[in-house]
């Protein structure tokens, strides 16, 4: 055999062949350079070539926990786990997590995610990671959010990792995210229209939509953590003693209840932050209408304990009572109170 025809490649045969090779050879699906528009387009074009990998996958957990409530649930939780890695045709390697995070009585409760680092262009690590759900989410953690989780959570709080990635071990601690209207008081106009922050288990991050990606920028301190928890603690204080004021039968003690409530400083702009975090259509078209009908009915109730003390507050108790009782007695404030707790029974279911 002339071996020319394999050194030299001038066998017919194989110089067709080696082609093919190369036309099907695909270069690696991230780069650093990648735009985030480009890191989405080629994360979802994986997702729908390894879902059905990823799925079978899921289902063989299920099956395997599930299927077994006694025996595992006197074991920890978080050893309920188990990794598979999975390489796409464009050469990504992405790495499925499934684990469990608890039960309930006859139900397991386990979360999957897939996830890939990403080298950037600056030497800094990202991670990338896909809810293995319908519809796709994806999520980019920044290199600098998990340096500031590192710094303001991790490290403070002395958490042992036990050779666990600092964002899985992220995931599996924070499931839910809950928007907030809290505002550092560093942020720009452009600050508030691009960025959202989210009350995690752990504290407060901040996120923002890029591209399809749902970015994590930073994980907030602990003075912005304090600020919010005191925030809260004004909102839930002024409609816990709005609550009081309502149950109360008494028509002239319910009026001087709701007086004070309306008298605590900053009254109003603490109530339009209690409308807004828990108004449940915040997605939904009618948010904003929805919001301003009951910051109306407050203002219109405010409006009418203030005109009626108006009319009382230079007479003695005594008078104050018998004005009450021949004038002003139940209406129309109990009418507008009730009108106010209709209007937040409704919006809460």
């Amino acid at each position: 055999m002339n071996r020319k025809g394999i050194s030299g490649c001038a066998n017919p045969i194989l110089i067709p062949y080696y082609n093919d090779l190369t036309k099907k050879r695909k270069k690696p699906m991230f780069t650093h350079t990648m735009t985030r528009k480009e890191i989405y387009e080629e994360a979802k074009h994986d997702y729908y070539e390894l879902k059905s990998r990823f799925d079978a996958e899921t289902s063989v957990f299920f099956r395997e926990y599930g299927s077994s409530l006694g025996k595992y649930q006197q074991r920890i939780i978080g050893s309920l786990s188990k990794q598979r890695v999975f390489r796409s045709s464009r050469h990504n390697t992405w790495t499925m997590q499934m684990y469990v995070h608890g039960y309930s009585k006859n139900t397991i409760k386990a979360s999957t995610t897939a996830y890939t680092p990403l080298q950037r262009s600056d030497g800094s690590v990202e991670y990338l990671f896909i809810s293995l759900q319908d519809p796709m989410a994806i999520e980019l953690a920044t290199a600098h959010f998990i340096q500031r989780y590192k710094e303001r959570y991790l490290e403070p709080n002395h958490v042992n990792l036990q050779g666990m990635n600092p964002m899985l071990y992220y995931l599996r601690s924070n499931m839910e995210y809950n928007p907030t209207y809290f505002i550092p008081n560093n942020w720009t106009e452009e600050d508030m229209e691009n960025r959202t922050i989210c009350q995690v288990s752990q504290g407060l991050i901040v996120i923002v939509k890029d591209s399809g990606i749902q970015v994590l920028v930073t994980f907030l301190d602990r003075q912005n953590l304090t600020r919010f928890q005191s925030e809260l603690y004004e909102e839930e204080d002024l409609m816990n003693r709005f609550m009081k004021a309502y149950k109360e039968k008494d028509d002239y003690r319910q009026f001087l209840m709701m007086l004070q409530v309306f008298n605590t400083p900053n009254s109003r702009e603490i109530q339009k932050r209690y409308i807004k975090r828990t108004e449940i259509q915040r997605n939904r078209p009618g948010f904003k209408e929805n919001c301003q009908r009951r910051l109306n009915l407050w203002d219109m109730l405010e409006k009418q304990i203030r005109e009626r003390w108006k009319e009382m507050e230079n007479q003695s108790e005594q008078r104050r009572k018998e004005l009450w009782k021949c004038a002003y007695a139940g209406l129309p404030v109990r009418t507008s109170i009730d009108e106010f707790m209709k209007s937040h029974a409704a919006d809460a279911q």
